[in-house]
């Protein structure tokens, strides 16, 4: 079964990270027929030869040179530009598992949905922790959470395009999309393995506390309610997390890995 592989790319991924995630999606047991690799904004000469390289190794990575758009813009273009119905999701700077496309596949063989995620497990220094999402999630699991890790995600291309793509809502691009599927009746479903490792750093607790990150948890709420009355109710789980990220980041930490993640 031919698919896709979806890779945004930005220059402030480490060279190291991007070698790592292109070699675990080549590496995998079942192999993407084509990788549309979308870079966003100029990178530096060392990233754009190593790629060139790799590309000259491999014709199914496809390259596209973007000038600085944003990651909702980036994924409706690479989504454009994906020419298999099933596409993959992947981060450039993840480890994807080597089963992890042919786990995927093989349930959405046997029960045909149109979005299908897993587990993640990250990893912050020494530590490990697991983002555990609700395998079939019900109405309540949108309203209090994102309901499915975006860099695990596969779905059915025209389904997506269908929608109108990605919404423009900075770092809640993917959550309000899958609140669209949801009240279009696509159907979701999530893993209940890791097949994807992510690897958190202090940047990943700036960038959420910043006020981007916070304007943004309103936009989507807005966005919601437009889509469906229903979704006033987050406002109370969005209030929370806000004031979470505007606690002191020491404080933020205790509460992210002992109440928010599994060990």
């Amino acid at each position: 079964m031919k698919f896709s592989i979806l890779l945004p790319i930005h220059d402030k991924i480490n060279l190291k990270d991007i070698k790592r995630s292109i070699k675990t999606i080549y590496n995998n047991t079942t192999k993407p027929s084509e990788v549309v690799a979308v870079i966003d904004g100029k990178i530096n000469k060392e990233k754009k030869i190593f790629l060139k390289n790799y590309q000259s190794k491999n014709k199914s990575l496809k390259i596209f040179y973007k000038k600085k758009i944003g990651l909702s813009e980036v994924l409706n273009f690479g989504l454009k530009k994906c020419s298999n119905e099933l596409v993959f999701r992947a981060d450039a700077d993840d480890f994807n598992k080597s089963h992890r496309f042919k786990t995927q596949l093989n349930l959405y063989k046997n029960k045909n949905f149109d979005i299908l995620g897993a587990q993640v497990k990250e990893k912050y220094k020494k530590n490990s922790f697991k983002k555990k999402l609700k395998s079939t999630p019900k109405l309540l699991d949108f309203l209090f959470r994102n309901p499915i890790n975006h860099m695990t995600v596969m779905f059915k291309r025209s389904e997506i395009l269908k929608l109108g793509g990605y919404p423009n809502i900075t770092y809640k691009e993917d959550y309000a999309l899958w609140i669209k599927c949801y009240l279009n009746g696509l159907k979701v479903r999530n893993i209940n393995k890791v097949l994807v490792s992510n690897y958190l750093n202090d940047n990943f607790f700036e960038r959420r506390s910043n006020y981007v990150s916070i304007l943004s948890e309103f936009k989507l709420l807005v966005f919601a309610i437009k889509n469906n009355p229903i979704f006033i109710l987050m406002i109370l789980p969005i209030l929370i997390r806000v004031i979470i990220f505007l606690m002191p980041k020491s404080i933020y930490k205790i509460i992210f890995f002992n109440f928010l993640r599994n060990n």
